[in-house]
């Protein structure tokens, strides 16, 4: 499959060095450096919490509506708990929040 991306200048001028150092193409050093993000990425991150997509679903669907019967509406529920992390230091900051 074939990708096009933008690169800055900085960083093609340094990807032409190592092609010259290294006698590879510009296609096989991207390949080489995104092989190796996504081997490093992939070892970090965690493991699901449940790996059986039917299992996943069912819970997701279970959850579903969960919110039904609340007697606050989300959004205003939502705003009202963010409330409590505004500081003096915030544009939304008032006397009234403190």
């Amino acid at each position: 499959m074939q990708l096009t991306i933008d690169i800055p200048e900085q960083e093609l001028g340094e990807l032409d060095r190592l092609t010259v150092k290294t006698n590879a193409s510009r296609e096989e050093i991207v390949q080489q450096a995104l092989r190796a993000f996504l081997t490093t990425e992939s070892e970090q991150l965690p493991e699901p919490l449940v790996k059986d997509p039917e299992e996943r679903d069912a819970i997701l669907q279970a959850a579903f509506g969960s919110w039904k019967d609340f007697p606050e509406d989300g959004l205003a529920y939502q705003e009202r708990m963010r409330q409590e992390w505004v500081r003096e230091w915030d544009p939304e900051w008032t006397e009234e929040k403190a």
